[in-house]
């Protein structure tokens, strides 16, 4: 069993990870005039031909309110556009072809800066890393889903 030293030291690990994630995508939508959220929406949506608010809003695990306020923004610049879906009962959103070149320099939010960084990184920590961090988001994204089911209470 795992001790909770061991637990923080991980959790410390992920969070600075996280942080520097999330610096390479503030530099990327500087650049682009947009908020990195924004920015994910695009990417997520050149990904799928089109997506739903709540589509987005689980892919990049956002609030539906957040979304819907970023598309808000994305329609008002003409980054996106609206798209009736196959049912008919909701509408999804579809990138616009000003987006398509931006996301097309860019490939998805932060990425050429992250794959700059992990460049510096030998090759063998890569490989043997990979493995255990999808286990560690698998772990993660199950205490999610048994928090949304009411198996598990948030700490």
């Amino acid at each position: 069993m795992t001790n909770y030293r061991e637990i923080e030291r991980c959790v410390e690990a992920l969070l600075a990870v996280t942080q520097g994630m999330r610096l390479c995508e503030e530099v990327t939508a500087a650049k682009y005039g947009m908020s990195a959220a924004q920015l994910a929406i695009l990417a997520a949506l050149s990904r799928h031909e089109q997506r739903s608010v709540g589509q987005l809003a689980e892919e990049l695990h956002l609030d539906q309110s957040s979304v819907s306020a970023h598309a808000k923004v994305l329609l008002s610049c003409h980054m996106i556009r609206r798209v009736t879906s196959t049912d008919a009962r909701r509408v999804e959103f579809a990138l616009a072809a000003r987006a398509r070149n931006i996301i097309g320099k860019i490939g998805y939010t932060g990425r050429p800066l992250v794959e700059s960084a992990l460049a510096n990184v030998p090759v063998s920590t890569l490989r043997g890393v990979v493995p255990d961090l999808r286990r560690i988001a698998e772990a993660m994204i199950e205490e999610r889903e048994m928090v949304r089911r009411g198996e598990l209470q948030e700490a």
